[in-house]
């Protein structure tokens, strides 16, 4: 080999190539003592390519004894929720949710004619209780709000009790966020009674609407379609409705400085990705599959799907 020097001239230098060493041979095999003897093979000729084997009905799962717990019972109903309609805000220095809420309910068939309709409502105060401008007498233990109805609610009958109420200091149902200025819900599995006074158990269905008052330059999400908003002074309405009956549990709303990239519609549904100022592009790299996930989950609606991005903690 011949490198050049810095002062041009012509250095020799021998490089001796050493052979690798032999690799070691492989161990070899233990073999079964006395030797394991194959039956020859035989080709099943019954198998047409039209005809598969017949199918043998086998448990997949084999359960062993329940585990150690408490048996829940479903919640009996003694009256249907129908629809509610909620105007809220939050407010950040007392972390608080603030709002006003209308439950119209019905009378349910097979049940007795209802007086006291019980509301869940965690942990708050409340300023008026009425149906339209009539206030109502109730009774309140922290957990649930027992409204007094003037008249008893029978089968197939209709009211409407609206709620004027107040929750500081929030733990559950609503999450305030300063490192990104945002606020979440939870519902799941009955938390959102700590937000929002509801029938909060999964086996009634009911439809809904939120009018979400943020700040300006924030915007707020919940659920079903987007119906319209309005600037009020220094602060703007978000106004959502859910027109098809889902379980109360579901209600959710996330406000915050968020940046919304619309993606191509998904059979003319609206398909919309809700990120902050600075993770745009990694947003767009991390749901950039989304419309693909909605056909997978059409075409296999046993499985779920469910693409969101990480909530700031």
């Amino acid at each position: 080999m011949k490198v050049q020097s810095l002062s041009g001239a012509v250095v020799c230098a021998l490089v001796v190539a050493c052979a690798p060493a032999a690799p070691p041979p492989a161990p070899s095999i233990p073999q079964p003592n006395p030797p394991l003897v194959r039956p020859p093979f035989r080709m099943d000729t019954t198998l047409l390519p039209d005809r598969v084997p017949p199918f043998q009905q086998a448990p997949l799962i084999v359960w062993g004894p329940p585990p150690e717990g408490t048996t829940h019972p479903e919640r009996a109903r003694t009256y249907d929720l129908q629809h509610q309609t909620t105007t809220v805000r939050f407010d950040w220095p007392r972390q608080a949710v603030v709002g006003t809420t209308t439950l119209t309910i019905a009378g349910l068939r097979g049940v007795a004619a209802v007086s006291n309709v019980v509301i869940d409502a965690g942990d708050m105060t409340f300023r008026r209780v009425a149906v339209g401008s009539r206030d109502l007498k109730y009774d309140y233990d922290g957990h649930a709000l027992t409204v007094h109805l003037a008249t008893p609610l029978r089968a197939g009958q209709k009211t409407s009790i609206t709620i004027d109420y107040d929750g500081a200091n929030r733990t559950k149902g609503a999450y305030f966020r300063p490192a990104k200025h945002i606020v979440w819900t939870q519902g799941e599995t009955e938390d959102n009674h700590y937000w929002v006074p509801t029938y909060d158990f999964p086996n009634d269905k009911t439809t809904w609407e939120f009018y979400i008052w943020t700040a300006k330059g924030e915007r707020a999400l919940s659920n079903g379609r987007l119906a319209g908003s309005r600037a009020v002074g220094d602060s703007i309405e978000w106004h959502w409705v859910l027109d098809k009956p889902a379980s109360t549990y579901l209600m959710t709303t996330v406000v915050g400085n968020y940046v919304v990239l619309q993606d191509r519609p998904w059979r003319n549904v609206p398909v919309g990705y809700w990120t902050y100022p600075d993770s745009v592009e990694a947003a767009r790299r991390g749901f950039a599959k989304t419309p693909q996930a909605i056909d997978v989950e059409d075409r296999c609606p046993l499985s779920v799907v469910e693409i969101r991005s990480d909530r700031d903690t």
